[in-house]
């Protein structure tokens, strides 16, 4: 199997060099104003002299002078470019001077009559206005019927990974916008792969200020960026969208059973927009069983049952730093309803899925009045079987376990935010939102759990099904209010956030447990009850900010924030008998939680010339209040108060226009969870009975970091470092008590002396500019655990280092070709029986490649292959994924596209995951989609042009 990779790997490649065998051409000078001093950052364009569009991109150094390289046989314009002279174009053809001297190349000035003449009239590929790298998108080729994702793959130093992800001069971008609007929450991949590329007049790139550098006018290091996209006029005045259907077969063996069954495959998606100057609208939808567009965070955290909008909170109250992130006292009551190692345990991203999702977006914007609105319904259907192997070692012997689970659920969501904005007058702004969620959940699974010891003899048994539907309904208020007063740096800005949270679950549980002893079965202990769990949670956050200037480089600044938290549980449990609900008091239990964190705090900014530094303390006051009721007599309370000193430092320097550095401390204390308080036993599964510690205190931990980054955008290389350091002068660690039946009771207790670390280095250079480039990643991790296990500390030591080189070609319309490749390696060491430490190693290599044949025919094909090894459970798998796809496009505008495509072409596709937790380690193995054929059938609504595309649509 290597040998077939590596022969179609290496034909690949040879073919692709073969078709490249191009002349390179070198042009050499210097630019100058008339008077013959140099010009620096002057920008050097290499264009198509047949369409004028963009090639090659450089600038002149500090000494006007410039070297470009282009491999090209087709004549071309140099264009040389400064604000307030004309430019200077030349055409040359490569087949006749393959390398050019310029020497001095003398700009002409503009009179000022003429200079806003030239300037409104002039057109450059890239232009940059301090963070800010603006792309005309008319001046770059891309693929036949290109999405914007496909566009941003051709514009230098912006980066697309194979999971739709967008990196800008080395920094991640999280947010985009459309003609500087919201669309769809401003996820990225919602604008990148339904828009298509046609519709894009310029991309802008650059650093978006928060709600509070706006306020205190000091920037805070950060390492994301937004993009916008700017519409063409033509896409302003109509409608334009894409609609898809497909129909396909798969055939799918079953790696429990053995057995076979084919199954029908299909896909239907389309999108619509309008735009103009005031307004934007937009639909989507989408509905397949093939897993495409599929589960994300949102997804996951619907049918875990989390508040959607937990780090939003957060994120909108003021703070000092980004590491002065709090938390609102959550119950983390989830295991009480589906997860954990009382169900399903597989891979959710796997299985066999059925998807549908409908939305739409609307914006207004005119006369200073911003309103925004968005709808969208998700319905995520899940079957899916895994398999399971842990090891668990003990101070005095090791066990293992044999799980099997299977998982059917189906889960629909409702979303909506409205978002209103309006500026009142040149000082005084009002903003407020308002979302809404609903979730409806129904979820059976079946799990069946073999605990075996360390010579193989089964010790106890656990069949465990559960039926459980589930209603989630919550809204959240946000309301802001921005004051600038006379002086420009000074700001005051006060926001509200108020929220409900109501859950409410029915379930039937029902499982059998079996203890062996030396000679046999030594009891049986059934459960059969059905739960009805009900939380309601109400929440209130305040925060205020006011910045007071202290002449031209410092800056006071002043905080508050409020939080208070209700939470009522009630889990009401009966015991099945015959046909009577009989109430069991031992598993039904009241309990009332609040939470209240008061923060005032004051800290001291100096800014100059790029130097940023900032120190800060806050006193921090949190108050907890626990009523827990079990059944009828068992009754107790817990009020805890804690009072901290939280002191925070940050640096940020700007080195150069292109190079940052940062540094950071912060002290941070986590209040302990009323779950990990509660003096109530959750013996939920039977296995893993959990108890709640009231003596527990509040974690205390020191965070340090670093990050330094840059980039050259002459040379078009990106770098980033980044560094962290985290330890706890106070830690929640798992004290756990296992008997002889390997029933495990645990509980959480304080520990001083935890730590983890972390490193990241990024660097990505061309090899060819705008034609070959290569992105290498080298991360680093250490983690020192402790636990506490039949009453003998064990510290668990975990290290991690991984390594990634990715390489992306694009000589040409005509084909191109991506590959990413990562090796990891993790070593973890116990204290408590060295013999057991163990190392993981796994690979992954992907190609893709892209070509455009003859009449209108295109193909794509990409080769996934991962490796998998683990010592310890003497495994290794090599999972080779091979899919491809040719299409056609029909009619004049190129409008139609018939395609067939084929997955898993191999079929070998199947979900692995190997962890490792404290004193456990597991492979799990999940059952997911397999060989699959498809022919769909796809039109563009305003009929867009032909080219080869980078993203394998069918493909996810």
């Amino acid at each position: 199997m290597k040998k077939l990779l590596l022969t179609i790997a290496s034909l690949f490649f040879l073919f692709s060099f073969s078709l490249t065998a191009q002349t390179t051409l070198q042009i050499n000078g210097v630019v100058a104003d008339s008077s013959g001093e140099a010009l620096s950052h002057a920008s050097i364009l290499i264009l198509d002299a047949q369409d004028s569009t963009y090639i090659g991109f450089t600038q002149s150094d500090n000494s006007g002078n410039f070297n470009i390289k282009e491999k090209t046989d087709k004549p071309i314009i140099l264009k040389i470019s400064y604000l307030g002279y004309f430019s200077f174009e030349k055409r040359i053809d490569p087949l006749q001077t393959a390398k050019l001297e310029l020497g001095t190349i003398r700009l002409t000035p503009i009179n000022k009559v003429l200079f806003e003449v030239v300037i409104k009239e002039a057109k450059a590929s890239l232009k940059m206005r301090g963070d800010t790298i603006e792309y005309d998108a008319s001046t770059f080729k891309v693929p036949i019927g290109s999405t914007v994702e496909d566009l941003l793959r051709k514009l230098p130093g912006i980066e697309v990974a194979n999971d739709g992800s967008i990196t800008s001069q080395g920094q991640s971008v999280n947010k985009l916008t459309v003609d500087g609007k919201r669309f769809f929450g401003e996820d990225p991949s919602m604008a990148t792969k339904n828009l298509p590329a046609e519709s894009v007049s310029k991309v802008q790139v650059f650093n978006e200020k928060s709600e509070q550098e706006k306020l205190t006018g000091l920037s805070i290091e950060k390492d994301q960026k937004t993009m916008n996209l700017e519409l063409k006029d033509e896409f302003k005045k109509g409608g334009f969208g894409k609609i898809l259907a497909g129909l396909g077969i798969e055939q799918r063996d079953d790696f429990q059973t053995g057995t076979s069954q084919t199954e029908a495959k299909w896909e239907m998606k389309g999108n619509y927009n309008k735009f103009n100057k005031k307004e934007q609208f937009s639909l989507i939808g989408v509905q397949n069983n093939t897993g495409r567009n599929g589960m994300n965070w949102n997804d996951y955290q619907d049918f875990r049952g989390q508040q959607s909008w937990e780090w939003n909170f957060a994120e909108e109250l003021f703070s000092f730093s980004q590491s002065f992130r709090f938390y609102a006292g959550g119950t983390d009551e989830s295991s009480d309803e589906f997860g954990g190692s009382e169900g399903y345990f597989g891979n959710d991203a796997a299985g066999i899925p059925k998807n549908s999702q409908a939305g739409f977006n609307y914006n207004y914007d005119y006369n200073k009045t911003k309103i925004s609105g968005s709808y969208t319904y998700k319905q995520n259907n899940l079957f899916a079987k895994a398999i399971r192997k842990r090891q668990f070692f003990l101070p005095d012997q090791n066990y293992t376990t044999d799980d099997q689970s299977d998982l059917d659920r189906k889960n629909g969501s409702h979303r909506a935010e409205l978002i209103f904005e309006k500026e009142l007058d040149s000082l005084h702004t009002i903003l407020f939102k308002l979302r809404g969620n609903g979730i409806f959940t129904n979820q059976i699974s079946h799990g069946k759990f073999l605990n075996l010891s360390e010579e193989g003899n089964l010790t106890s048994s656990l069949n465990l099904d559960r039926n459980a539907d589930r209603k989630n309904l919550g809204w959240q208020g946000v309301a802001y209010f921005k004051k600038k007063f006379e002086n420009k740096r000074r700001n005051l800005g006060v926001n509200f956030i108020y929220s409900e949270n109501d859950r409410e679950t029915d379930e039937d549980l029902y499982s059998n447990n079996n203890y062996y002893g030396s000679g046999g079965m030594d009891s049986i202990v059934n459960l059969d009850q059905f739960i009805d769990f009900n939380t309601n949670i109400r929440s209130i956050k305040s925060s205020a900010l006011y910045v007071e200037p202290l002449g031209k480089n410092f800056a006071l600044q002043f905080l508050g924030n409020y939080i208070q938290r209700n939470d009522q549980l009630v889990r009401d449990v009966f015991d099945k008998l015959t046909d009577t609900l009989v109430a069991n008091q031992d598993y039904t239990y009241d309990n009332d939680h609040l939470f209240r964190m008061g923060r005032v705090g004051t800290s001291l900014q100096f800014g100059k010339a790029g130097f940023n530094v900032s120190g800060g303390l806050a006193v921090q006051s949190i108050y907890l209040n626990g009523q827990f009721q079990q059944g009828i007599q068992n009754f107790s309370k817990i009020n805890k108060d804690y009072l901290d000193v939280l002191q925070t430092v940050s640096l940020n320097y700007q080195l150069a226009t292109n190079k940052r550095m940062s540094l950071n401390y912060s002290s941070n204390v986590q209040e302990p969870s009323f779950k990990n308080l509660s003096p109530i036993i959750d013996n939920t599964n039977p296995f893993f009975i959990r108890i709640g510690n009231p003596e527990l205190d509040p974690e205390v931990l020191h965070q340090f970091s670093g990050n330094y980054n840059g980039n050259n955008q002459i040379k078009f290389t990106n770098y980033n470092i980044n560094l962290n350091y985290t330890y706890y002068e106070n830690q929640h660690i798992n004290e756990q008590t296992i008997d002889s039946f390997l029933v495990s009771t645990s509980r959480a207790v304080n520990f001083k002396g935890g730590q983890r670390m972390g490193t990241f280095l990024f660097y990505s250079f061309p090899i060819i500019k705008n034609r070959f480039t290569v992105r290498t990643s080298l991360n680093y991790s250490f983690n020192l655990s402790k636990s506490i296990i039949n009453s003998v500390l064990n510290d668990s030591k975990g290290n991690y280092t991984g390594f990634g080189v990715n390489l992306s070609w694009t000589p040409n319309e005509i084909y191109s070709i991506y590959s990413e490749n990562r090796w990891n390696y993790s070593k973890t060491s116990y204290s408590i029986q060295s013999d057991q430490n163990y190392t993981i190693f796994s690979q992954t290599y992907n190609l893709q490649g892209n070509a455009r044949l003859l009449w209108d025919v295109f193909c794509n094909a990409s080769l996934d292959y991962r490796l998998y090894n683990n010592d310890q459970f003497n495994v290794a798998y090599n999972i080779p994924i091979l899919n491809a796809s040719v299409y056609k496009l029909f009619l004049k505008n190129k409008g139609l596209e018939l395609r067939l495509s084929a997955y898993d072409l191999l079929n070998k596709n199947i979900s692995i995951q190997q962890q490792a937790s404290g004193t456990q380690i597991s492979d799990t193995r999940t059952y997911t989609l397999a060989r699959y054929f498809m022919l769909s059938l796809s039109y563009n609504m305003k009929g867009i042009k032909a080219s080869v595309k980078r993203s394998n649509e069918w493909m996810y």
